[in-house]
């Protein structure tokens, strides 16, 4: 199994805008109610820090995305499995799903 430290940064940065890419193809309008439930979700370290930054901000992280997605039962046509085989390369595909996906 691959560490994030073992796969290196460029493949995790790969990674990353892959996962960033399928959020961004579900359907996305989160309201201050998504908001104020993705806040309250998160570590109580975090809570002020993200409350302060707003909606505004917060609509653009993938956290929130992700939150939003799994609040609203959201599936892309595509299982995001696929979705990650389809727009990596196999090393990329591999690295991923090894890291626990």
């Amino acid at each position: 199994m691959y560490s994030t430290t073992e796969i290196g940064y460029l493949q995790l940065q790969r990674l990353t805008e892959a996962v960033d890419l399928y959020y961004r193809t579900l359907p996305y309008d989160p309201t201050e109610e998504d908001f104020n439930a993705w806040i309250a979700s998160l570590d109580p370290s975090l809570q002020a820090r993200f409350s302060l930054l707003g909606i505004g901000v917060c609509r653009q992280m993938q956290a929130f995305r992700h939150f939003y997605a799994e609040l609203h039962s959201l599936e892309c046509k595509t299982l995001l499995s696929d979705f990650m085989a389809s727009h990596l390369s196999a090393e990329d595909y591999t690295a991923w799903l090894t890291l626990g996906n």
